[in-house]
């Protein structure tokens, strides 16, 4: 299932930001602590927000991202900071589906566009997401 994340989604978030870190060989880079992620995902004015793929009340996946605004175009989209899929729950489409979810927000609010990180891109977004 695929929905919003809460609050006490908050650690396991945290650890799967921390999976993928070690994944990207930086894991000293990850410096995010459960208060950062539970204040900029869950606060009254959320500086983020965070979809999760969740598997008989585990949360195996998760994207977070944020709002960007093209000046250009006048209009709002959505920045995708990381999608990232427990290595054991990959192969399902799960990351296909969290793509789609936040496509579907995009045309909903009427966003100009989607915006991945570089790591998203097609070779591995297609290999690690997607085909598998």
């Amino acid at each position: 299932m695929i929905r919003y994340a809460h609050k006490e989604d908050s650690p396991r978030i945290l650890a799967l930001i921390k999976d993928l870190a070690l994944y990207e060989k930086a894991p000293l880079e990850a410096k995010a602590t459960l208060k950062a992620i539970e204040e900029s995902l869950f606060s009254d004015n959320p500086q983020a927000f965070c979809h999760v793929v969740e598997v008989e009340g585990v949360v195996v996946g998760i994207s977070i991202w944020f709002l960007n605004y093209s000046t250009w175009l006048g209009k709002p989209g959505i920045y995708l900071e990381d999608l990232y899929i427990d290595p054991a729950y990959r192969g399902k489409g799960f990351g296909l589906t969290l793509l789609k979810e936040l496509a579907k927000i995009c045309v909903e609010r009427n966003y100009e566009r989607l915006q991945p990180l570089q790591h998203l891109l097609p070779v591995v977004c297609r290999k690690q997401y997607i085909l598998q």
